[in-house]
């Protein structure tokens, strides 16, 4: 068995659901379970890795992400995003197996919203509400075995990523960042 040190690698990623907070502009806390929550539902992407250099590597990725968001029991929003991480990795080579830890920054942007049930809110309003670019950093750990790539990270969004006044009332002030739990499992050839 051998270790693969570069190559590009395809990845069937899965993302768990959490839940978001929001802070009203007066301080006054909300958490996700109350108002609205927020999930990460799958993912799916390209990416490069380079070779390591006393540990360290890098791998740039495309990614296809859907995220959502749930207001209380009224409605559901999915938001479609084009995103480019670029991993900074640092990790042991075991001969068998490279166990490491990573920083992603990253940047995405917005291809399609949509709301369900539909007429809850209009079109316009909602191609409004939702923002067009999103910034923010993952940290996680790896294990490059093989063929294979497993991963576990958490993300989190800097940027709002919607004016959520535009889909409930109460929640004028309120802003929302995101944060995501992903698991990848990633093929390299």
């Amino acid at each position: 068995m051998q270790m693969r040190d570069v190559g590009p690698t395809i990845a069937g990623l899965m993302g768990l659901e959490t839940e978001g907070t929001g802070e009203h502009e007066e301080g006054k806390v909300y958490t996700g379970s109350r108002m609205t929550q927020m999930m990460s539902a799958w993912m799916t992407g390209i990416g490069y890795q380079t070779y390591s250099w006393n540990g360290f590597a890098l791998q740039p990725e495309l990614i296809y992400r859907v995220n959502g968001a749930k207001f209380e029991d009224a409605a559901s929003l999915r938001m479609n995003y084009l995103e480019l991480p670029v991993n900074v990795q640092w990790g042991i080579d075991l001969l068998v197996a490279k166990p490491y830890v990573f920083v992603a920054p990253f940047i995405g942007c917005n291809l399609a919203n949509a709301i369900t049930p539909e007429g809850y809110v209009s079109k316009e309003t909602l191609s409004n509400a939702v923002r067009l670019l999103d910034y923010g950093v993952g940290a996680g750990l790896g294990i490059d075995f093989w063929y294979l790539q497993l991963t576990a990270k958490y993300n989190w969004m800097f940027g709002p990523v919607a004016d959520w006044s535009a889909f409930m009332d109460r929640l004028a002030g309120i802003r929302f960042n995101m944060a995501t739990f992903e698991v990848a499992l990633a093929i390299k050839f």
